[in-house]
């Protein structure tokens, strides 16, 4: 990838509207996660498989289902809208969320281990996504291998 200031200017213009979507895209992301997660720990609760008392395990279990795709879409837009430093914005995206959210509950126990595992999740597939594919050289099957 070229450096900023190496790029012409249409490249430069789409790259700087991408840094200028990264919050949008967060933030519709938050919203869609946060629905889709609230649905997902509500469908949880009603066909048992998480009980509906207020015991410790069950409300962290359904903190941890409503708060990890939340969390991850979260990481994962911004991180993709970013046009370059990935790991660096899903590390912040991850540490602003988690924060965001915690102080949102209220620096609950059931939201601060449910908030780092989405953060780390989403940092980790980030990771997963962004990590160089590995390229196995072709071999020459000449006898004469080309001169260096």
């Amino acid at each position: 990838m070229k450096a900023f200031r190496k790029l012409s200017g249409r490249e430069k213009l789409i790259e700087s509207l991408r840094w200028f979507c990264v919050l949008p895209a967060v933030a519709v992301a938050w919203y869609v996660g946060n629905r889709g997660g609230g649905l997902l720990a509500r469908f949880a609760m009603t066909i048992g498989i998480i009980p509906g008392d207020q015991s410790f395990g069950s409300t962290c279990a359904r903190y941890l289902l409503w708060l990890l795709p939340d969390g991850m879409a979260c990481i994962v837009a911004g991180a993709w809208t970013a046009p370059r430093c990935r790991f660096v914005v899903a590390c912040l995206v991850a540490v602003a969320w988690a924060l965001l959210t915690d102080v949102i509950h209220r620096w609950t126990a059931c939201t601060i281990i449910p908030t780092t595992v989405a953060a780390i999740c989403g940092v980790a597939f980030i990771i997963h996504s962004e990590k160089p594919r590995i390229v196995v050289p072709e071999v020459s099957t000449d006898e004469n291998p080309p001169a260096v």
